[in-house]
């Protein structure tokens, strides 16, 4: 269904989100 693709979708964005933020943080970390 279309609902199921789009949902796919979104889980993978939320994903990579995920893994920039987790980098953003680390970067943060580093710099102090």
């Amino acid at each position: 269904s279309r609902e199921e693709v789009n949902f796919k979708q979104f889980d993978t964005v939320n994903k990579t989100h995920l893994d920039a933020n987790i980098n953003a943080v680390r970067l943060q970390a580093l710099m102090m």
